[in-house]
């Protein structure tokens, strides 16, 4: 589910960062990304629905290094968006991965820079 939110978030923010929808197919798909997009919503049965919450996460630069020597990745919270009403995962994953990335009135919506910095975690209620 993770990888899937990913790929959605890449393939939502290509066209701003090639500037061109020249990597694009006249439906608007890139480079087969929504044929990946689509098998992986297909897995899931039409009846499963339940609450959940996408949780973007971006690590914080530089690491905290302990006294042990040893250094720790800290990740500061990007965007998280969800519901407590249960809704049919094979539309809401992706409806708030988008939401939570783009549409969370804290933050500035995530930006191709960032993506190397961010992690995804899908919280089913």
């Amino acid at each position: 589910m993770c990888h899937y939110c990913f790929d959605l978030l890449v393939t939502e923010l290509q066209p701003s960062f090639h500037g061109t929808a020249a990597n694009h197919t006249t439906d608007g798909n890139s480079n087969g990304e929504m044929r990946k997009q689509a098998s992986f919503v297909e897995t899931l049965p039409p009846s499963a629905s339940c609450p959940l919450f996408v949780t973007w996460d971006k690590r914080r630069r530089p690491l905290t290094a302990h006294s042990s020597g040893e250094e720790e990745e800290l990740f500061d919270l990007r965007g998280c968006i969800g519901t407590l009403a249960p809704r049919p995962l094979h539309t809401a994953v992706k409806e708030y991965a988008l939401t939570s990335a783009f549409r969370d009135r804290r933050f500035n919506p995530v930006d191709w820079t960032e993506v190397p910095e961010l992690r995804v975690a899908v919280s089913l209620l």
